[in-house]
């Protein structure tokens, strides 16, 4: 299911109305976001996997967003227990391969997804995100794509793009306030 704005990972979302709090979620960000004629592969395969997914022989109750043509979120329940790693491996798979063939990219493990002023997304490695925290061009109210998110309660809940300061980014990094910086810039 593609949806065109973000309402559906941020906090307080209704995402995968359909699946209990306790289902799996994985969060993938491509480099750059999908072409109109690539959104709909993505969307596509997705949805055959969806539909046919099993874990171990046993049905996996799934669903997916494609968030602004970038951000991939993938959530998924088993009732008779968790989720194998062969099941995890499907969609993973797929991802890789659909990213691999069609020339696109993923972030590696030490960049941090963000959104800009504009609400751009961007992709930086974690030195310049550090820097433009020190320049006071990122503040503790700079929207992140919390890729760390497992659990459909705290996908919900909590949000998968919300504020550092909500996140794990507020103890790896040291955010100025929100307040003080535009006080200090003379806004």
């Amino acid at each position: 299911m593609t949806i065109p704005r973000l309402h559906m990972i941020q906090p307080d979302n209704h995402l995968f109305p359909e699946l209990p709090d306790s289902a799996r979620v994985w969060v993938h960000v491509l480099g750059t976001p999908l072409s109109e004629v690539h959104l709909a592969e993505f969307d596509q395969r997705l949805s055959d996997l969806i539909q046919s997914w099993t874990s171990h022989q046993r049905p996996v109750k799934g669903d997916y967003v494609i968030a602004d043509k970038q951000i991939i979120v993938v959530g998924a329940f088993v009732a008779e227990g968790d989720i194998s790693g062969c099941g995890i491996d499907k969609h993973v798979r797929l991802i890789d391969e659909l990213v691999t063939r069609l020339d696109y990219s993923r972030p590696g493990p030490l960049d941090v997804i963000y959104r800009d002023d504009d609400g751009a997304l961007r992709i930086c490695p974690r030195f310049r995100f550090q820097t433009e925290i020190e320049n006071r061009s990122l503040v503790d109210t700079t929207r992140v794509v919390d890729t760390t998110v497992t659990d459909l309660e705290t996908a919900r809940k909590a949000g998968i793009e919300r504020e550092a300061a909500a996140t794990w980014f507020a103890d790896a990094f040291q955010f100025v306030r929100h307040e003080s910086a535009a006080a200090s810039s003379g806004t």
